[in-house]
């Protein structure tokens, strides 16, 4: 695990699968997350190298490596939150992220802002922070399940008035980066 960036692709695609990324609790532990085991851990030896893989990192890793399915929980139940805990939500993933729409920059308040689940609870995907944007209503129910790549491509449609970027170009929205911070964020 010596490549940074690939650490940090694989915390977002465990994000994506359901698992919360977890702060390592000694310096032999590559990363630490989620599994339907338990808390899966990759440990390094004094080199740098991997030595091992304990309750489900191994599929997890393997899944990752090789483009395979992964679940880091069972479907997550939709559930309606009590006022009070999703307007701290709200204000927590405003404070991360601004008070606009994910998918059209909208200004949003308290009162217009839904939370969106950037990877979807119906497909088994997390219901936490680190998985939660805000969006106005209409372009909520308009993503639905989508997946990753569809979500990306409706915001940079309704945030590009006349033409969606090719994937050489640069997106002109800051999406992509606000996206980058979203997932590379330990939480």
């Amino acid at each position: 695990m010596k490549n940074e960036k690939t650490m940090q692709k694989f915390h977002a695609w465990l994000g994506c699968h359901g698992s919360e990324v977890l702060r390592p609790t000694n310096p032999y532990e590559v990363t630490r997350f989620t599994t339907p085991e338990g808390v899966g851990t990759i440990y390094r030896d004094k080199n740098g190298d991997i030595t091992k893989k304990i309750n489900g990192a191994e599929g997890a890793w393997s899944a990752f490596q090789q483009g395979k399915p992964w679940s880091g929980r069972s479907a997550t139940p939709r559930t309606d939150r009590p006022r009070n805990k999703r307007m701290t939500l709200i204000q927590r993933i405003a404070g991360r992220d601004g008070w606009t729409c994910a998918y059209c920059g909208r200004t949003l308040t308290e009162h217009t802002a839904t939370i969106e689940h950037f990877c979807a609870l119906s497909k088994g995907r997390a219901d936490n922070l680190s998985n939660m944007v805000l969006a106005c209503r209409e372009h909520n129910q308009g993503a639905g399940s989508m997946n990753v790549r569809e979500k990306l491509e409706l915001a940079l449609r309704l945030r590009t008035p006349h033409s969606v970027p090719t994937p050489a170009e640069p997106a002109t929205s800051g999406l992509l980066s606000h996206l980058k911070q979203l997932f590379s964020k330990d939480r």
